[in-house]
């Protein structure tokens, strides 16, 4: 019986090597090269209201969901009421914030969500940051549907930490002719990489340039009121 665990043993042994040993010889072949992990998008997947959870949770989990762009923002969308669903605009801002907020409810229906804001990107994609670490309240109203808290009131725009905003948007350049129609001069602009993005570039090239870019240093070569119609 020994012999036979012993041999098994060998066998086994043999069989690794085999299947684990680094070729020595053979022909080089050559691979297009791959995306590595550093290429990667990352998707977002926070999770909707569970079921009695309190005006602060509601809060809390709303502007969590803002890391998510996919389906225009659908899972933030799940904590809103009915009457507010489609109305929402998270696209008008993105507030960066720096340490944690403060979220206090005043009343049943009324709460306060204070954050420590860094930096902003606008409606069209525009980056600034603040020159110092600002106090910003945002005011919140809820309402009950069907034994549950849901958001009635609130303003438009997505609130990210300075870590998911580097992974859920990234930065384009949009491109606008010199004053002489020579050079393409190009304007950074910041979009949530899940979220419509080339819609979003056509109507950064269909506004105008940042401001510091707009001071007769560069021009559009749209025809003034030229918009952009989706189908």
């Amino acid at each position: 019986m020994r012999k036979v665990a012993l041999t098994l043993v060998a066998l086994m042994s043999t069989v690794l090597m085999a299947c684990t040993a680094i070729p020595s010889s053979g022909p080089v072949n050559s691979t297009d090269r791959t995306a590595g992990l550093e290429s990667a998008e990352v998707d977002f997947l926070p999770p909707g209201p569970s079921t009695g959870a309190t005006p602060e949770e509601i809060i809390a989990g709303f502007v969590a969901a803002g890391t998510a762009a996919q389906d225009n923002y659908r899972v933030a969308r799940s904590y809103l009421a009915q009457e507010v669903r489609e109305l929402w605009n998270p696209n008008a801002s993105v507030l960066i914030r720096q340490g944690e907020p403060d979220i206090t409810v005043t009343s049943s229906t009324v709460a306060s969500y204070v954050l420590p804001v860094v930096a902003s990107v606008d409606e069209l994609g525009r980056y600034s940051t603040s020159p110092v670490v600002s106090s910003q309240t945002l005011d919140f109203r809820l309402v009950e549907e069907g034994d549950e808290w849901r958001i009635s009131g609130l303003s438009d725009g997505i609130v990210l930490t300075e870590a998911a905003f580097a992974e859920a948007f990234a930065s384009y350049r949009l491109y606008f002719f010199s004053a002489g129609y020579r050079e393409l001069v190009p304007d950074i602009r910041w979009f949530a990489t899940r979220g419509e993005v080339s819609s979003k570039i056509v109507r950064g090239l269909l506004d105008s340039p940042s401001f510091w870019l707009d001071q007769g240093a560069t021009v559009s070569a749209f025809p003034e009121g030229t918009q952009l119609a989706l189908t």
